[in-house]
This record gives structure tokens, sequence and C-alpha cells, in this order.
């Protein structure tokens, strides 16, 4: 919205969404899979990179030399991952999928 110049009232009109659920959002609340895709549309953008991100200079957190050790040394005790991509049996579209391989006990 900020990118964009709008308030509230005006994204939400952007959005085809009236100005109460566009409130509700902002607060955090549960939107609908057809308010995702609505107000992607009205940025111009892939819902899922909504969820996942592709622009990595927009997104990249900056840390400090610590927190860097810290992610590395994370990063050697965390669980196996399987990422894939898929297609929506309802819709067609194309989804990420990620799997957390967990250990046997």
């Amino acid at each position: 919205m900020q990118k964009l110049g709008l308030g509230t009232n005006a994204f939400a009109e952007a959005c085809g969404m009236s100005s109460q659920s566009m409130a509700q959002f902002l607060r955090n609340k549960s939107l609908t899979t057809a308010s995702v895709y609505r107000i992607a549309m009205a940025l111009d953008m892939d819902p899922r990179d909504m969820f996942f991100p592709t622009d990595e200079e927009e997104t990249e957190l900056s840390f400090t030399e610590k927190d860097k050790e810290e992610k590395n040394e994370n990063r050697e005790d965390a669980q196996p991952t399987i990422s894939t991509t898929t297609f929506c049996p309802h819709c067609g579209a194309k989804v990420r999928v990620g799997v957390v391989l967990l250990p046997e006990q």
C-alpha cells in the first residue's frame, strides 16, 4: 500500500474488497484465498510471491556477524527439508511445497 501511495480505503477498493475486510486483514485477522488473489492482482504480482518472496534484495535480513554465526550453527542442527513444486488440483496454479523430515523416535 505504501509503495503505491494508497490509503487503506483506496487500496481496499483497488483490491475489490470492503474497507472493513481490509482493516481486518491489516489487524492480522484471517484472510481467504480469494482475498489473497484479489490483493495480488491489485499489486500486479503472483499470489505465491506474497508468501515466498523472490526478490532477495528486498527480503534479505541484515545480520550482525554473531547472528550469521548462530544461523550457520543452527543450520547444522536443522532437520532436512524437501522442497518441490506441484499444481493445485482446484485452480491449476503452480504451488511450492516443503516437507521437513523428522527423525524416527
